[in-house]
């Protein structure tokens, strides 16, 4: 499987931003698979 970038590999630097990287991985899982169907 292809290395994907993950907004939490950024956001996890910064406190308080577990949740929102949680959801923006989540995004971007469902964009990926999607595209890659």
């Amino acid at each position: 499987m292809n290395r994907y970038f993950m907004p939490s590999t950024i956001l996890k630097q910064y406190k308080g931003t577990e949740a929102v990287a949680g959801e923006l991985d989540g995004l971007v899982s469902n964009i990926i698979a999607e595209v890659t169907k």
